[in-house]
């Protein structure tokens, strides 16, 4: 009777153990480590360059992940761009301003799956006052990070052909 209640024991202690945590794993990568952007104004004092990046979030977790978005239409995380070398003072040129709605629902990632954004980077997204000279750098490695925090970085060249 002693040894079936020791059995029993030891088996509720197994099955009542430690609660396990469930938690998302997202992980970004994007489709190039380097992409070319190119001037689509040809616009010496206002110049428009753009690329476009493809980017995939796995979760490679046991928990659904969650990416914020800015509004219930759009399917695109809301992202940052932050420039990492060379270092300038006003950040990447691609760096986007968000003015968003509340209460949006997040795009939800469950384990296992993924989800894909074809982002069409546009810079310099802000020129100074008085004319011509833009804000941020147009060239070099960057991280491009969602708001949870998940990133990826690459390299942005300019195209310099006329």
């Amino acid at each position: 009777m002693m040894k079936r209640a020791l059995v029993g024991i030891c088996l509720v202690a197994i099955a009542c153990g430690a609660p396990t945590e469930h938690v998302a794993r997202l992980v970004l990568s994007t489709d190039q480590a380097s992409y070319v952007a190119q001037n689509v104004t040809r616009d010496a004092r206002f110049p428009q360059f753009t690329f476009t990046v493809i980017t995939r979030v796995d979760n490679a977790g046991d928990a659904p992940g969650f990416l914020a978005r800015c509004t219930p239409q759009t399917s695109t995380p809301i992202y940052g761009i932050a420039q990492l070398a060379p270092v300038h003072p006003d950040g990447s040129a691609y760096n986007p301003a968000w003015a968003c709605v509340g209460s949006v629902p997040p795009i939800r990632i469950e384990p296992g799956a993924s989800h894909v954004d074809t982002l069409r980077l546009v810079g310099p997204l802000a020129f100074k006052s008085g004319g011509g000279a833009y804000i941020g750098s147009l060239s070099g490695r960057v991280r491009l990070s969602y708001l949870d925090g998940v990133g990826a970085e690459f390299t942005i060249v300019i195209d310099t052909v006329p």
